[in-house]
């Protein structure tokens, strides 16, 4: 189990620059993926994580701006219609004490 634990570990950290796909394809369908590093090779196999590292940093850091671009657009509306609302209410408030 050591030895398949670091092939594993070769094939999905020791580059820089890429995992070998082929390789990683082979190991998985020789053994058993060691727990540790499951998340990791089925991020790979499934695609959702790149084989090219540096597409795949690339990725993250642009998912990651759009998320915070959506986080702030969603915000800035939230509170756009926050003070909707308390204007509508402030005007309902007056209509109502003037006909009181």
């Amino acid at each position: 189990a050591s030895a398949m634990t670091s092939d594993f570990m070769e094939v999905l950290h020791e580059s820089e620059t890429h995992v070998d796909m082929v390789r990683l394809t082979q190991l998985c369908l020789s053994g058993v993926i060691p727990d540790k590093l499951r998340a990791d090779t089925w991020k790979y196999l499934l695609g959702v994580s790149r084989a090219e590292k540096l597409e795949e940093i690339t990725l993250v850091k642009r998912m990651a701006q759009d998320y915070h671009e959506l986080d702030r657009d969603w915000a800035l509306s939230l509170d756009a219609d926050v003070i909707r609302r308390v204007k509508h209410d402030i005007r309902r408030h007056r209509q109502s004490a003037r006909h009181a």
